[in-house]
């Protein structure tokens, strides 16, 4: 049996090392055989988002920041279902007050469900029991309007997400 492993999805880095000791533990004296603990930390792929994208099986578990649609309205395009592999994560954050234009994450066919609350709590954004194509940040977004979908038998579920703006993030 073979193992696949991806260090890119691991997504880990080495934040120096933890001070040298004996290997017993106790401090270490010049001269003396040492062990050196890497630190370890985990970091997720930060990737800013200003112009239409389509996005790979790679993109997953990336955070996107949705920034300056001043120029024109943009689309992130979600991979298709049959390209999609069960367990994608994408995370989608608006960067930018009152967006001039519309961002749009497409799915490419009615395959995103799930709640989304809005300002009052309501799910008055998210899906109502029908899939549906897309999610638009409108132009009333504000810094730090979210949605997280995950991937999961064959569609995208929104994990989580919202606006403190009643309407500024929307299905279609």
């Amino acid at each position: 049996m073979a193992l696949k492993f991806d260090f890119n999805k691991l997504r880990t880095a080495i934040g120096g090392f933890l001070t040298p000791t004996k290997f017993d533990g106790t401090a270490n004296a010049a001269g003396f055989e040492s062990v050196h603990i890497p630190k370890m930390r985990q970091a997720y792929i930060v990737e800013t988002a200003n112009a239409a994208k389509t996005l790979t099986a790679e993109d997953s578990g990336k955070i996107f920041l949705l920034s300056d649609s001043s120029a024109a309205a943009y689309t992130i395009t979600l991979p298709t279902a049959a390209q999609a592999e069960e367990g994608m994560w994408f995370r989608f954050v608006n960067t930018e007050d009152t967006p001039a234009e519309i961002i749009t994450i497409a799915a490419g066919s009615a395959i995103i469900a799930g709640p989304l609350k809005d300002a009052g709590g309501d799910v008055g954004a998210g899906t109502a029991g029908t899939e549906v194509s897309n999610i638009l940040f409108g132009t009333s977004a504000e810094k730090g309007d979210f949605v997280e979908l995950v991937f999961v038998g064959g569609l995208y579920c929104i994990m989580g997400g919202g606006s403190s703006i009643s309407g500024a993030i929307t299905t279609s």
